[in-house]
């Protein structure tokens, strides 16, 4: 990334979900580049987590006892001025399956509406409207 985009500094978010016993960052996998079958990996993890800084959002549920076990570049996400955020205990896994389910349907009964009942409700308008307009939960499972 930093060598693509030498002139901007990353910052990754995560959800506390993803800090409970169980899970571990510095194991996280992406596929080889390198591997002309893609099917290779490589363990990516490690280096996000020495490189980058990561905010932590604390999601219903899943508290931190320790968040400086997890290393100094860890820190939790607060609100200044004493606002609140709006948190939901749906993840974005969760979100991405319902709009895959939502896109399948579309497809199977040839229609070119998009029909949001599975995941009305679930997230702040604002957060909906980004999904729609960037694409980004509209690949095929």
């Amino acid at each position: 990334l930093r060598r693509k985009h030498a002139d901007v500094d990353f910052l990754f978010v995560v959800g506390s979900d993803w800090l409970q016993p169980g899970t571990d960052l510095r194991t996280w996998e992406s596929r080889d580049p390198a591997d002309p079958t893609g099917k290779g990996r490589i363990v990516t993890g490690d280096k996000l987590v020495t490189e980058f800084d990561f905010l932590v959002l604390h999601r219903p549920g899943y508290d931190i006892e320790d968040l400086s076990a997890f290393g100094p570049r860890f820190n939790m996400l607060t609100m200044a001025g004493g606002m609140k955020f709006v948190t939901t205990d749906i993840s974005s896994t969760q979100l991405r399956k319902r709009m895959g389910n939502s896109l399948h349907i579309r497809e199977a009964i040839g229609s070119n509406e998009v029909n949001l009942d599975l995941v009305d409700g679930l997230m702040p308008p604002a957060v909906l409207s980004f999904i729609l307009r960037s694409g980004v939960y509209n690949q095929k499972a």
